[in-house]
Parts: structure tokens; sequence; C-alpha cells
């Protein structure tokens, strides 16, 4: 690995620290708070979940240029497809400057399952394999406005293939990543957020998009590049009824390993797929929910989905292997100060019922 990038958004971020939060003499203890809480989830791609997790914050100081706390998350989880992940992120705002620093690092064992590439793998191409994950990512974010950050970034993951299924195509060798491989990319990150609220956004919009460039230079397995792109639009109607909208679209390319190529489905984009179940060099998908209050802690939401993953862009936007879902869920608040939901949904992708239990929205 190569440590150079690294080493350099660390110099950025302190020379950022050293500025804004260095010197105060006014510098007073802000009021925090410690939250512990049980892990309990469903989905298709892990069965029942157990854990633990805890969230740290600090509220901003009353001088701070951005009013939005510093926190730090923890969670540890196992499940009943022997699935362990260890997890932690941090997200920092500098006082006087407003500039962001964000950190996410995670270790995990997770059996999966592979069908291939393409947008029409069949269905007894299912294979399962066993990867074991350790990675991080870190950026450092100037502020450029008062919504608007943009910055370096870093990612890295290495990850080693504990177990293929026999015969398969990983077996074979023939699949790029297939006998393990190493992340290492520098590139940037760019952010701009006008939501009112980050747990649960009832109008604003949001648009993150992130550049990363993975090289034999830097330490990684391969050469290839990945731009991600995440728009949010979020509608207040009438009397806490909400209406939410999300399109991403991933785009690689160079030599990737099946690892880093997007995935189809999940419990937050493409409801009621497995995550994965397709998979190819292009990803590109559009959600709707509509949120509505039922009574007492109680709310509701209906949802659907389009999307279709593509080796190139004018695949991807064709209509041939175009995906899509819809369904209903209920959520049960937890947190009235923050608006912390519960959730329960169940999707339909016009084949399978999928479930889904975890805590905040999807998106």
């Amino acid at each position: 690995m190569c440590i150079f990038p690294v080493a350099l958004l660390l110099v950025i971020a302190g020379t950022g620290l050293a500025e804004s939060d260095t010197n105060e003499p006014d510098r007073e203890k802000r009021p925090s708070r410690f939250i512990p809480f049980p892990v309990v989830f469903y989905s298709p791609e892990t069965g029942f979940g157990f854990g633990a997790g805890a969230l740290y914050y600090v509220d901003p100081h009353p001088d701070a240029v951005v009013q939005k706390p510093d926190t730090i998350n923890g969670i540890g989880f196992y499940t009943v497809k022997n699935q362990m992940l260890l997890a932690m992120s941090m997200n920092r705002y500098l006082r006087r400057n407003g500039n962001n620093l964000s950190v996410k690092a995670v270790g995990m064992k997770f059996p999966d399952k592979f069908w291939g590439i393409g947008p029409d793998t069949p269905d007894i191409a299912e294979e399962d394999y066993t990867p074991r994950e350790i990675a991080f990512t870190i950026a450092y974010q100037w502020r450029l406005s008062p919504y608007i950050y943009l910055g370096p970034a870093y990612g890295f993951s290495d990850i080693v293939m504990k177990e293929v299924e026999e015969g398969g195509l990983l077996d074979e060798g023939s699949i790029t990543g297939s006998d393990g491989t190493r992340l290492s990319a520098l590139g940037a990150r760019f952010t701009l957020d006008k939501r009112d609220s980050t747990f649960y956004t009832r109008r604003g919009y949001l648009v993150d998009a992130t550049f990363l460039a993975a090289g034999h230079m830097l330490g990684s397995s391969e050469d290839f590049i990945q731009m991600d792109l995440d728009y949010r639009h979020f509608f207040s109607v009438f009397n806490d009824h909400v209406v939410a909208l999300q399109y991403i679209l991933q785009l690689r390319t160079g030599t990737v390993p099946f690892q880093f190529l997007p995935r189809l489905g999940g419990q937050y984009m493409m409801r009621g797929f497995y995550e994965g179940r397709y998979r190819d060099m292009d990803y590109s998908a559009l959600q709707a929910e509509y949120r509505f209050p039922l009574f007492w802690r109680l709310g509701g939401v209906v949802f659907g989905s389009i999307g279709k993953v593509g080796p190139d862009i004018p695949t991807l936007f064709s209509f041939s292997d175009l995906r899509a879902t819809a369904g209903a869920g209920l959520r049960i608040l937890m947190d009235a100060e923050n608006h912390v939901n519960f959730r329960v949904d169940v999707a339909y992708n016009g084949r399978e019922i999928a479930f889904y239990f975890n805590v905040l929205e999807a998106f």
C-alpha cells in the first residue's frame, strides 16, 4: 500500500484543524451526548442480524460557521448467515471555516452471492463466495459556500477471498478479482447539501459526487476509474407529508475487479432485488417515495424504483433489461427530537417479495 495519499490528506486536514480550532480564548465545552443502542435488522442479503452500536455527537459552537453536529458512529453485528462486521465513521465540521473532515473504516467477513456480470444473468448462475475485507475512506472538503464542499478523497480496500464455490466462475479464475484484490484510489469529492435535516429530510436537496482513480502506482491491484453521483430531492407537501426522489449514476472504466462493479439491489436502492443480483460497469437507478403520518408514533411510505446495469452508457439508457420494484413500509418513531425511525419495508420485484427491517430512512 502506498501511504503517500493518506499522509497528504492527513497533513491537509491537520492544517485545517490547526487554523480553525486552536488559540481560541473563548473555547468552551460544547453539549455532547453518547447514545448506545441495540442493533436488530433483516434483509434478504443478511437474514436476521444482531449486534450493538453507539452514536456520539457534539453540538456545534454558537459561533460556528456551520450549525451541524460533529458525530462519531460505531457498529458491530453478526447475522444468521455467518456475516460479521465492525464499522466506524466520523464526521467533523471545523468551527471557523466550516471545512469538513470525514473518515470511515470497516472490517468484515461477509458470505455473499455472485451471478456473473451483465444485465441479464440467469438465476441458475448463482454461486456462493466468502470475502474478508478491510477498508477505509477519508475525505477533507473545503467549504466554498454555505452549502458547497469540495476536496481530496482517498479510498483503500484489501479483499481476500476465503471461499469460492467449486466449479463456478470465481473458482475458474476468469473474473477479475476472483483471487482477491486491493484498492488504493485517490480522487476528489463534491457535495452540495441544502437538506433541512440529515436523519429525516422534509425539504431541500443533496448532490454528492465522488471521483476516484485506482492504479498500480498507488498500490492498487488494477488500474481503473470510478465515478459516483447521488442526487436527492425532497418536497414537503402538507402536514408532514413528504415526497422524496433519488437518482444514482455509477460509472466504471478500466480493469475493474468484480467487487467494485456497481451492484443493483439492496435495502437502500432497488429494494426487492438482492444486492448484487445484477452487476456491470455502469449503473443507473431512480426511486420515488411518499412518506406520510398515520397516528401516534407510526408513519407509512409507498415507494417504487427502476434501474439497470450495463457494459456502457448507451446500453445503460436503453429500455432492454430494465428492472422495476415497488413496495410499502411502516415507520416507528424512536427519537422524536431528531425524527429517527425504525423502518419495516416490503418490496416486490415482479417475481419475489423481500422484507427489510432497519433504522433510518432508505435515503
